[in-house]
């Protein structure tokens, strides 16, 4: 039964298998139905990280190819249209690499004016806010906020997150895509450029200079060729899929999204590729060998005409002269009669698979705090640093922050200025490498945000101790100065005071 399901979901998709689809197909009962639903989401949801490394590995040997053919100084094919010629190296990034990734998110059942009892939210904005109710009934999460990872060649990966921030979904990227891979994203993705050298983005916002159209040409696809069409494409089939469910609670949105990357993926990579990276996993060899070890005996084969029996060969010849393919563990536990060591208990398999792939909804609570400028979460993590006598200034500062943010009584207005300064500080930070230094000068050109915010903030993180500054004779050509190259020493940034008043 399970198999006979699992063929039909395979069939049907990018469509959707429903537990009523099968109930009507097979003629069981709902709950039976569901059941058979809920392992079919556990098995995809089992075979996800394979698919991870699989892309990963993938992804590695195109960054490899990319870095030999630069060496051996091979020319890159150019796209064969008429009246279109890259201008520059930088112009044909696209066509330089055969897998890019795209990355962007989705909302799916978004709480609207009728989920939220008909109530507006005037002060909220953007895809994260539509999948919450209101504060006044409790900030209960509705609808799910889906973040893709798209490649060109059609994998598919899916996470559900609580919002866009980049502590939510730099570590997916991160554990997703190599660092020298080729990423296209939208404008709400600034702090990669730190991370990811061939990071491009596309803004979508992007208006017209010609005053008779509002919106630009190059607002989906650039002149350089950057765009997020791929994740776009996959955000269609996704919300034309899931319309057939009607609705998903949050708490089992991470197991129909595995299930529906599954059967994506399986069109990419195929069977025999998952199931190869599986059993590497579990510790499963393919080998060839003449003799079951379990029977320890020799083998009777049929040879032309006559029979003639195939003694074992020793452990060393087993892999390159036996005619029969057969799996092997690396428990001498064959494949046929597998009995693996049992991680759950088999009574309560189901529930506790599901429990482990569950996906936690903040709480009202936890994203106030999540979202606020305090620095709980920083002095935890570098407790043993912030002992040190040099960090005396940062604990004064981090002390004088939470002070600010907590106060019922401090004014809108700097509170909206403080606000600007930590996104600016963000951004900036997000640009400062932790292991090498960088030119403050190449930081400034790139990100074209205004010196004076720059240099308040450094000077601020100068003075906590957050960076290091060291100044080089080296001149540049474009501007004769001293540079002045910037090192971060902390991972992540704490929440400091930037405007004037606190200086």
């Amino acid at each position: 039964m399970f198999g006979y399901v699992l063929e039909e979901a395979y069939l049907q998709s990018p469509k959707v298998l429903t537990a009523s689809a099968i109930q009507k197909k097979t003629g069981i009962s709902y709950k039976t139905a569901l059941l058979l639903k809920r392992r079919i989401q556990i098995f995809a949801s089992e075979q996800k990280e394979n698919v991870r490394d699989m892309l990963y590995s993938k992804l590695q040997t195109e960054i490899e190819l990319e870095f030999l053919k630069e060496n051996q100084r091979i020319e890159f094919p150019k796209r064969s249209k008429t009246g279109r010629k890259p201008k520059t190296e930088e112009a044909n990034f696209a066509e330089k690499s055969a897998l890019i990734i795209n990355a962007d998110t989705v909302v799916l059942y978004s709480a609207s004016q009728r989920a939220n009892k008909g109530r507006k939210r005037y002060k909220h904005s953007g895809s994260t806010a539509s999948i919450y109710m209101s504060d006044k009934l409790g900030g209960k999460q509705i609808g799910t906020l889906v973040h893709t990872i798209a490649a060109s060649n059609g994998a598919l990966i899916l996470d559900s997150v609580p919002d866009q921030k980049m502590n939510t979904l730099g570590p997916i990227i991160r554990r997703n895509v190599p660092e020298r891979s080729p990423i296209h994203t939208d404008s709400g993705y600034p702090w990669l450029n730190g991370i990811y050298e061939g990071h491009r983005m596309v803004n979508h916002s992007a208006h017209s200079k010609d005053k008779r159209y509002q919106w630009a040409r190059n607002r989906w696809v650039t002149k350089d060729g950057v765009h997020i069409q791929y994740a776009e494409g996959n955000h269609r089939a996704i919300k034309q899929a899931f319309s057939s469910y009607g609705y998903i609670r949050p708490e089992y949105s991470q197991l129909y999204l595995n299930e529906f990357c599954f059967f994506r993926n399986l069109r990419v990579f195929g069977l025999d590729a998952i199931v190869k990276s599986w059993r590497e996993k579990i510790g499963v060899v393919e080998a060839r060998t003449g003799v079951e070890p379990d029977r320890g005996q020799s083998k009777p084969l049929h040879s032309g005409g006559k029979t003639r029996r195939l003694e074992a060969p020793p452990a060393s010849q087993a892999l390159r002269f036996s005619p029969k393919l057969k799996a092997i563990i690396q428990t001498t536990v064959w494949i046929s009669n597998k009995k693996y060591p049992p991680t759950v208990d088999p009574k309560n398999y189901l529930s506790q698979n599901i429990r482990k792939l569950k996906y936690s909804p903040l709480s009202l609570v936890e994203r106030k705090i999540k979202s606020s400028f305090t620095n709980e979460g920083f002095l935890k993590e570098n407790a043993e640093a912030l002992q040190k006598s040099k960090y005396s200034m940062l604990l004064q500062e981090i002390d004088m922050n939470d002070r600010f943010w907590k106060d019922p009584n401090s004014i809108y207005f700097i509170k909206s200025k403080e606000r600007q300064y930590s996104h600016v500080a963000e951004i900036l930070w997000a640009e400062l490498p932790l292991n090498k230094p960088i030119s403050l000068f190449r930081i400034l050109e790139k990100l074209r945000i205004p010196e004076v915010s720059v240099y308040r903030i450094l000077r601020k993180w100068k003075k906590t101790n957050l960076i290091e500054f060291n100044t080089s004779n080296v001149r540049d050509r474009r501007r004769p100065t001293k540079s002045t190259f910037i090192k971060r020493k902390f991972t992540k940034l704490p929440g400091l005071l930037y405007s004037k008043r606190f200086q």
